[in-house]
Protein backbone atom coordinates (compact mmCIF):
# COMPACT_ATOMS: atom_id res chain seq x y z
CA UNK A 1 0.00 0.00 0.00
CA UNK A 2 1.67 3.46 -0.85
CA UNK A 3 1.68 6.04 1.92
CA UNK A 4 -0.73 8.34 0.03
CA UNK A 5 -3.39 5.97 0.19
CA UNK A 6 -3.17 4.79 3.45
CA UNK A 7 -3.42 8.34 4.74
CA UNK A 8 -6.35 9.00 1.99
CA UNK A 9 -8.19 5.75 3.66
CA UNK A 10 -7.20 6.33 6.86
CA UNK A 11 -8.69 9.69 6.85
CA UNK A 12 -11.38 8.90 5.72
CA UNK A 13 -12.22 6.02 7.95
CA UNK A 14 -11.48 8.44 10.78
CA UNK A 15 -13.81 11.16 9.60
CA UNK A 16 -16.44 8.16 9.37
CA UNK A 17 -15.97 7.09 12.89
CA UNK A 18 -16.08 10.55 13.99
CA UNK A 19 -19.00 11.33 12.71
CA UNK A 20 -21.13 8.43 13.27
CA UNK A 21 -19.72 6.56 16.14
CA UNK A 22 -19.90 3.31 14.05
CA UNK A 23 -16.76 0.67 14.04
CA UNK A 24 -14.72 0.75 10.83
CA UNK A 25 -11.92 -0.74 9.76
CA UNK A 26 -9.91 -1.68 6.74
CA UNK A 27 -8.79 -5.02 5.44
CA UNK A 28 -5.81 -6.32 2.85
CA UNK A 29 -7.92 -9.08 2.13
CA UNK A 30 -7.98 -11.16 5.65
CA UNK A 31 -5.37 -8.54 7.01
CA UNK A 32 -6.74 -5.97 9.53
CA UNK A 33 -4.47 -2.97 8.39
CA UNK A 34 -6.14 0.07 10.39
CA UNK A 35 -9.59 0.48 12.44
CA UNK A 36 -11.40 3.03 14.41
CA UNK A 37 -13.47 1.32 17.50
CA UNK A 38 -14.42 2.90 20.73
CA UNK A 39 -13.44 -1.00 22.45
CA UNK A 40 -11.76 -3.10 20.35
CA UNK A 41 -12.42 -7.01 20.30
CA UNK A 42 -10.20 -9.44 19.08
CA UNK A 43 -10.58 -10.97 16.70
CA UNK A 44 -13.24 -9.09 14.65
CA UNK A 45 -16.93 -9.27 15.39
CA UNK A 46 -17.78 -8.00 11.54
CA UNK A 47 -15.01 -10.09 9.83
CA UNK A 48 -16.53 -13.36 11.36
CA UNK A 49 -20.20 -12.24 10.50
CA UNK A 50 -18.79 -11.29 7.06
CA UNK A 51 -17.06 -14.21 6.25
CA UNK A 52 -18.70 -15.74 3.74
CA UNK A 53 -19.03 -12.37 1.36
CA UNK A 54 -14.98 -11.59 2.93
CA UNK A 55 -13.58 -14.81 1.18
CA UNK A 56 -10.59 -14.50 -1.04
CA UNK A 57 -13.08 -15.20 -4.44
CA UNK A 58 -14.58 -11.76 -3.32
CA UNK A 59 -11.45 -10.08 -3.73
CA UNK A 60 -11.87 -6.90 -6.17
CA UNK A 61 -16.00 -7.20 -6.32
CA UNK A 62 -17.66 -4.68 -7.32
CA UNK A 63 -21.01 -4.97 -4.30
CA UNK A 64 -21.17 -4.11 -1.25
CA UNK A 65 -22.46 -6.41 1.51
CA UNK A 66 -24.25 -6.31 4.45
CA UNK A 67 -24.97 -9.01 7.22
CA UNK A 68 -27.80 -8.97 9.61
CA UNK A 69 -28.38 -11.15 12.84
CA UNK A 70 -30.60 -10.88 15.97
CA UNK A 71 -30.27 -7.29 15.60
CA UNK A 72 -26.48 -6.88 14.84
CA UNK A 73 -25.57 -4.93 11.67
CA UNK A 74 -22.61 -5.83 9.88
CA UNK A 75 -20.82 -4.34 6.56
CA UNK A 76 -18.33 -4.42 4.50
CA UNK A 77 -17.40 -2.02 0.91
CA UNK A 78 -14.81 -3.61 -1.50
CA UNK A 79 -12.56 -0.55 -2.93
CA UNK A 80 -12.87 -1.45 -7.03
CA UNK A 81 -9.57 -2.93 -8.52
CA UNK A 82 -8.25 -3.67 -5.47
CA UNK A 83 -7.83 -5.99 -2.58
CA UNK A 84 -8.98 -3.70 0.38
CA UNK A 85 -12.28 -3.84 2.11
CA UNK A 86 -13.68 -1.72 4.49
CA UNK A 87 -15.85 -3.32 7.56
CA UNK A 88 -18.04 -1.40 8.89
CA UNK A 89 -19.88 -2.87 12.64
CA UNK A 90 -21.27 -4.20 14.34
CA UNK A 91 -24.00 -2.24 15.02
CA UNK A 92 -27.06 -3.15 17.00
CA UNK A 93 -30.28 -1.94 16.45
CA UNK A 94 -31.72 -2.35 19.64
CA UNK A 95 -30.08 -1.93 23.18
CA UNK A 96 -27.99 -5.02 23.69
CA UNK A 97 -29.27 -7.85 26.28
CA UNK A 98 -26.94 -10.42 27.12
CA UNK A 99 -29.35 -13.30 25.57
CA UNK A 100 -28.79 -11.50 22.39
CA UNK A 101 -25.09 -11.35 22.85
CA UNK A 102 -25.05 -15.22 23.46
CA UNK A 103 -26.87 -15.91 20.18
CA UNK A 104 -23.97 -13.32 18.76
CA UNK A 105 -21.18 -15.52 19.82
CA UNK A 106 -22.70 -18.83 18.92
CA UNK A 107 -23.17 -17.49 15.29
CA UNK A 108 -19.73 -16.53 14.90
CA UNK A 109 -18.02 -19.12 17.18
CA UNK A 110 -16.79 -17.38 19.84
CA UNK A 111 -16.84 -18.81 23.80
CA UNK A 112 -19.37 -17.12 25.99
CA UNK A 113 -16.44 -16.08 28.31
CA UNK A 114 -16.38 -13.20 25.38
CA UNK A 115 -20.02 -11.83 26.47
CA UNK A 116 -18.83 -9.40 28.98
CA UNK A 117 -16.64 -7.60 25.72
CA UNK A 118 -19.12 -8.06 23.11
CA UNK A 119 -21.69 -6.61 25.47
CA UNK A 120 -19.16 -3.40 26.83
CA UNK A 121 -18.79 -2.67 22.63
CA UNK A 122 -22.18 -3.14 21.42
CA UNK A 123 -23.35 -0.66 24.40
CA UNK A 124 -20.13 2.20 23.20
CA UNK A 125 -22.01 2.09 19.57
CA UNK A 126 -25.12 4.32 18.59
CA UNK A 127 -28.51 2.27 17.83
CA UNK A 128 -28.83 2.30 14.19
CA UNK A 129 -32.14 0.08 12.28
CA UNK A 130 -31.57 -1.69 9.33
CA UNK A 131 -32.79 1.44 7.04
CA UNK A 132 -30.21 3.56 8.34
CA UNK A 133 -27.26 1.13 8.18
CA UNK A 134 -28.12 0.28 4.45
CA UNK A 135 -28.57 3.89 3.53
CA UNK A 136 -25.30 4.45 5.63
CA UNK A 137 -23.14 1.77 3.99
CA UNK A 138 -24.38 2.56 0.16
CA UNK A 139 -23.34 6.12 0.96
CA UNK A 140 -19.62 4.48 1.80
CA UNK A 141 -20.09 2.91 -1.32
CA UNK A 142 -20.36 5.93 -3.41
CA UNK A 143 -18.04 7.44 -1.70
CA UNK A 144 -15.25 5.41 -2.25
CA UNK A 145 -16.67 3.62 -5.64
CA UNK A 146 -18.62 6.43 -6.89
CA UNK A 147 -21.58 3.28 -7.01
CA UNK A 148 -25.44 3.69 -6.51
CA UNK A 149 -25.68 0.21 -5.95
CA UNK A 150 -27.65 -1.59 -2.80
CA UNK A 151 -25.78 -3.40 -1.16
CA UNK A 152 -26.22 -7.25 -1.42
CA UNK A 153 -27.23 -9.94 2.07
CA UNK A 154 -24.36 -11.63 2.54
CA UNK A 155 -26.08 -14.59 3.54
CA UNK A 156 -28.34 -14.75 0.36
CA UNK A 157 -25.55 -14.21 -1.72
CA UNK A 158 -23.68 -17.30 -0.28
CA UNK A 159 -26.95 -19.34 0.33
CA UNK A 160 -26.28 -19.14 4.41
CA UNK A 161 -29.31 -19.27 6.11
CA UNK A 162 -29.07 -18.78 9.60
CA UNK A 163 -32.74 -19.40 10.10
CA UNK A 164 -34.69 -22.81 8.67
CA UNK A 165 -37.14 -22.02 6.27
CA UNK A 166 -40.51 -22.92 5.18
CA UNK A 167 -43.15 -22.74 2.28
CA UNK A 168 -45.76 -21.65 4.61
CA UNK A 169 -45.62 -17.64 4.96
CA UNK A 170 -47.48 -17.37 8.06
CA UNK A 171 -44.86 -19.98 9.80
CA UNK A 172 -42.73 -17.17 9.30
CA UNK A 173 -45.04 -14.44 11.05
CA UNK A 174 -42.13 -12.98 13.40
CA UNK A 175 -42.99 -11.38 16.48
CA UNK A 176 -42.62 -7.67 16.26
CA UNK A 177 -38.81 -6.12 15.90
CA UNK A 178 -37.54 -5.59 19.62
CA UNK A 179 -37.63 -1.49 18.92
CA UNK A 180 -41.30 -1.62 18.21
CA UNK A 181 -41.78 -3.76 21.50
CA UNK A 182 -40.13 -1.52 23.55
CA UNK A 183 -41.96 1.48 22.24
CA UNK A 184 -45.64 0.16 22.45
CA UNK A 185 -44.79 -1.13 26.29
CA UNK A 186 -43.54 2.66 27.07
CA UNK A 187 -46.81 3.78 25.38
CA UNK A 188 -48.98 1.87 27.61
CA UNK A 189 -46.88 2.31 30.93
CA UNK A 190 -47.54 6.00 30.16
CA UNK A 191 -51.44 5.46 29.00
CA UNK A 192 -50.53 7.31 25.58
CA UNK A 193 -53.65 5.79 23.77
CA UNK A 194 -53.09 8.51 20.22
CA UNK A 195 -49.26 7.35 20.34
CA UNK A 196 -50.29 3.42 20.59
CA UNK A 197 -52.43 3.59 17.43
CA UNK A 198 -49.82 5.36 15.47
CA UNK A 199 -47.31 2.44 16.90
CA UNK A 200 -49.88 -0.38 15.42
CA UNK A 201 -49.96 0.73 12.24
CA UNK A 202 -46.45 0.56 11.92
CA UNK A 203 -46.27 -3.12 12.72
CA UNK A 204 -46.96 -4.82 9.65
CA UNK A 205 -44.19 -2.91 7.77
CA UNK A 206 -41.84 -3.60 10.46
CA UNK A 207 -39.04 -5.87 9.71
CA UNK A 208 -39.62 -7.97 12.06
CA UNK A 209 -36.80 -10.96 12.59
CA UNK A 210 -36.79 -13.35 15.70
CA UNK A 211 -38.00 -16.39 14.45
CA UNK A 212 -41.09 -18.81 14.10
CA UNK A 213 -42.46 -19.85 17.38
CA UNK A 214 -44.71 -23.07 16.14
CA UNK A 215 -45.23 -25.70 13.61
CA UNK A 216 -48.37 -23.74 12.35
CA UNK A 217 -49.35 -20.44 11.12
CA UNK A 218 -52.59 -20.47 13.67
CA UNK A 219 -50.58 -21.26 16.76
CA UNK A 220 -47.96 -19.22 15.94
CA UNK A 221 -50.22 -16.53 15.98
CA UNK A 222 -51.50 -17.11 19.47
CA UNK A 223 -48.64 -18.06 20.86
CA UNK A 224 -47.20 -14.09 20.04
CA UNK A 225 -50.51 -12.63 21.44
CA UNK A 226 -50.05 -14.64 24.64
CA UNK A 227 -46.34 -13.61 24.94
CA UNK A 228 -47.36 -10.40 23.77
CA UNK A 229 -50.64 -10.17 26.65
CA UNK A 230 -48.26 -10.88 29.37
CA UNK A 231 -46.23 -8.28 28.69
CA UNK A 232 -48.62 -5.88 28.21
CA UNK A 233 -50.11 -6.46 31.78
CA UNK A 234 -46.48 -6.84 33.56
CA UNK A 235 -45.66 -3.38 31.64
CA UNK A 236 -49.49 -2.19 33.06
CA UNK A 237 -48.95 -3.29 36.48
CA UNK A 238 -45.53 -1.74 36.78
CA UNK A 239 -48.08 1.82 35.70
CA UNK A 240 -49.79 0.73 38.89
CA UNK A 241 -52.75 -1.13 37.68
CA UNK A 242 -54.59 -3.65 40.00
CA UNK A 243 -52.36 -6.69 39.69
CA UNK A 244 -55.74 -9.35 40.16
CA UNK A 245 -57.23 -6.91 37.32
CA UNK A 246 -54.19 -6.60 34.87
CA UNK A 247 -54.34 -10.51 35.39
CA UNK A 248 -58.33 -10.86 35.14
CA UNK A 249 -58.15 -8.92 31.86
CA UNK A 250 -55.19 -10.65 30.32
CA UNK A 251 -56.82 -14.10 31.11
CA UNK A 252 -60.20 -12.84 29.43
CA UNK A 253 -57.99 -12.04 26.30
CA UNK A 254 -56.16 -15.09 26.03
CA UNK A 255 -59.20 -16.67 26.34
CA UNK A 256 -61.00 -15.07 23.49
CA UNK A 257 -58.07 -15.85 21.03
CA UNK A 258 -57.54 -19.54 22.24
CA UNK A 259 -61.35 -19.80 20.69
CA UNK A 260 -60.99 -17.72 17.51
CA UNK A 261 -60.42 -20.48 14.49
CA UNK A 262 -60.12 -17.67 11.61
CA UNK A 263 -56.49 -16.58 11.60
CA UNK A 264 -57.41 -12.96 10.23
CA UNK A 265 -58.93 -12.32 13.83
CA UNK A 266 -56.21 -13.07 16.00
CA UNK A 267 -53.98 -9.87 15.04
CA UNK A 268 -56.89 -6.97 15.52
CA UNK A 269 -57.78 -8.74 18.67
CA UNK A 270 -53.80 -8.31 19.68
CA UNK A 271 -54.85 -4.50 18.87
CA UNK A 272 -57.65 -4.25 20.62
CA UNK A 273 -56.08 -5.74 23.77
CA UNK A 274 -53.45 -3.26 23.96
CA UNK A 275 -55.75 -0.57 23.59
CA UNK A 276 -57.96 -1.91 26.04
CA UNK A 277 -54.71 -2.13 28.45
CA UNK A 278 -53.64 1.58 27.49
CA UNK A 279 -56.87 3.16 28.37
CA UNK A 280 -57.29 1.79 32.01
CA UNK A 281 -53.42 3.04 32.02
CA UNK A 282 -54.78 6.15 30.86
CA UNK A 283 -57.80 6.38 33.90
CA UNK A 284 -55.38 5.90 36.14
CA UNK A 285 -53.04 8.92 35.08
CA UNK A 286 -56.09 11.23 35.39
CA UNK A 287 -56.54 13.15 38.22
CA UNK A 288 -58.98 12.59 41.16
CA UNK A 289 -61.33 14.83 43.54
CA UNK A 290 -59.66 17.97 41.29
CA UNK A 291 -61.54 21.27 40.86
CA UNK A 292 -62.63 21.92 37.71
CA UNK A 293 -59.91 25.10 37.12
CA UNK A 294 -57.14 22.07 37.76
CA UNK A 295 -58.67 19.86 35.01
CA UNK A 296 -58.87 22.84 32.54
CA UNK A 297 -55.29 23.27 33.26
CA UNK A 298 -54.59 20.13 33.16
CA UNK A 299 -55.63 19.90 29.78
CA UNK A 300 -54.42 23.36 28.50
CA UNK A 301 -50.76 22.37 29.29
CA UNK A 302 -51.32 18.99 27.58
CA UNK A 303 -52.72 21.38 24.10
CA UNK A 304 -49.80 23.70 24.21
CA UNK A 305 -46.91 21.99 25.23
CA UNK A 306 -44.99 22.04 21.99
CA UNK A 307 -44.98 26.27 23.03
CA UNK A 308 -42.84 28.00 25.49
CA UNK A 309 -45.87 27.79 28.24
CA UNK A 310 -46.14 29.92 31.85
CA UNK A 311 -48.31 30.54 34.12
CA UNK A 312 -48.79 33.28 32.71
CA UNK A 313 -49.71 31.82 29.31
CA UNK A 314 -52.14 29.78 31.43
CA UNK A 315 -53.85 32.01 33.21
CA UNK A 316 -55.14 34.20 30.15
CA UNK A 317 -56.63 31.60 28.09
CA UNK A 318 -58.11 30.50 31.18
CA UNK A 319 -58.82 34.42 32.30
CA UNK A 320 -58.27 33.92 36.07
CA UNK A 321 -55.09 35.57 37.96
CA UNK A 322 -51.53 33.67 37.63
CA UNK A 323 -51.37 33.73 41.47
CA UNK A 324 -54.68 31.94 42.01
CA UNK A 325 -54.15 29.23 39.05
CA UNK A 326 -50.89 28.69 40.41
CA UNK A 327 -52.45 28.17 44.23
CA UNK A 328 -55.61 26.34 43.14
CA UNK A 329 -53.23 24.15 41.18
CA UNK A 330 -50.40 23.01 43.72
CA UNK A 331 -53.55 22.43 46.12
CA UNK A 332 -55.35 19.74 44.30
CA UNK A 333 -51.55 18.37 42.63
CA UNK A 334 -49.38 18.68 45.32
CA UNK A 335 -46.78 19.71 42.45
CA UNK A 336 -46.28 23.53 41.74
CA UNK A 337 -47.52 24.18 38.34
CA UNK A 338 -44.25 25.38 36.99
CA UNK A 339 -42.92 22.03 37.80
CA UNK A 340 -45.58 20.08 36.47
CA UNK A 341 -45.12 22.20 33.41
CA UNK A 342 -41.25 20.91 33.38
CA UNK A 343 -41.97 17.57 33.36
CA UNK A 344 -44.70 17.25 31.21
CA UNK A 345 -41.97 18.86 28.86
CA UNK A 346 -39.21 16.12 29.93
CA UNK A 347 -41.76 13.63 29.53
CA UNK A 348 -42.72 14.34 26.06
CA UNK A 349 -39.41 14.77 25.29
CA UNK A 350 -38.64 11.28 26.64
CA UNK A 351 -40.86 9.92 24.09
CA UNK A 352 -39.78 11.60 21.28
CA UNK A 353 -35.91 10.44 21.65
CA UNK A 354 -36.92 7.12 21.49
CA UNK A 355 -40.00 7.41 18.66
CA UNK A 356 -38.73 9.40 16.53
CA UNK A 357 -35.64 10.18 14.86
CA UNK A 358 -34.74 14.29 15.90
CA UNK A 359 -31.70 15.85 16.66
CA UNK A 360 -31.19 16.86 20.78
CA UNK A 361 -31.62 20.62 19.30
CA UNK A 362 -34.97 19.83 16.96
CA UNK A 363 -36.33 18.37 20.28
CA UNK A 364 -35.55 21.33 22.42
CA UNK A 365 -36.67 24.13 20.10
CA UNK A 366 -40.29 21.61 19.14
CA UNK A 367 -40.98 21.73 23.11
CA UNK A 368 -40.55 25.73 23.31
CA UNK A 369 -37.25 25.51 25.37
CA UNK A 370 -34.73 28.45 26.00
CA UNK A 371 -31.86 26.75 24.63
CA UNK A 372 -30.27 23.38 24.36
CA UNK A 373 -28.25 23.45 27.14
CA UNK A 374 -31.27 25.26 29.42
CA UNK A 375 -33.56 21.86 27.52
CA UNK A 376 -30.47 19.46 28.65
CA UNK A 377 -30.12 20.53 32.04
CA UNK A 378 -33.88 20.34 32.57
CA UNK A 379 -33.80 17.04 31.45
CA UNK A 380 -30.60 15.77 33.68
CA UNK A 381 -32.42 17.37 36.13
CA UNK A 382 -35.75 15.02 35.91
CA UNK A 383 -34.63 12.27 34.20
CA UNK A 384 -31.01 11.68 35.79
CA UNK A 385 -29.23 11.12 32.83
CA UNK A 386 -28.50 13.13 29.52
CA UNK A 387 -30.76 12.68 26.56
CA UNK A 388 -28.30 11.10 24.60
CA UNK A 389 -27.84 8.67 27.11
CA UNK A 390 -31.56 8.12 27.57
CA UNK A 391 -31.99 7.38 24.12
CA UNK A 392 -29.69 4.69 24.07
CA UNK A 393 -30.57 2.87 27.06
CA UNK A 394 -33.85 3.33 26.90
CA UNK A 395 -34.65 -0.03 26.72
CA UNK A 396 -32.35 -2.12 28.35
CA UNK A 397 -33.81 -4.95 30.44
CA UNK A 398 -32.92 -5.05 34.06
CA UNK A 399 -30.65 -8.13 34.01
CA UNK A 400 -28.91 -6.68 31.59
CA UNK A 401 -28.55 -3.53 33.34
CA UNK A 402 -27.39 -5.39 36.65
CA UNK A 403 -24.90 -8.01 34.37
CA UNK A 404 -23.29 -3.91 32.77
CA UNK A 405 -23.19 -2.71 36.64
CA UNK A 406 -20.66 -5.18 37.53
CA UNK A 407 -18.36 -4.92 34.80
CA UNK A 408 -14.75 -3.93 35.21
CA UNK A 409 -15.26 -1.31 32.73
CA UNK A 410 -12.04 1.05 31.79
Amino acid sequence: MSQKFFEKYSELLQRFYHSFHIPVSLYLLDEQLLSYVAVAISPDPAALYLKNAFAADNAGSEKSFYTNHHGIYCGMVSIHETNYRILVGPVSSIPPTPKQCSDILSDIDLPFSRKRDLLYALKKTPLFDSGRFLSLLKFLDFIVNGSTEAPVDADEQNDFEPFEKHDNDLYNVQHNSFEIETKILYVIENGRTTDLLDLLRQVPSSNAALGAIAPDSARVLKNTFISSAALVSRTAIRAGLDYEFALTLSDSYISKVEGLKNELEILPLLGRMMQDFCIHVAELNKPKDCSPLTVAILDDVGRHLYETLTVADISTRLHKSPSYISRTFEKDMCLPLKQYILRQKIKEAQWLLISKDHSISDISMQLGFSSQPHFQTAFKKIAGISPNTYRQRYSTVEADELLYSRMDCP
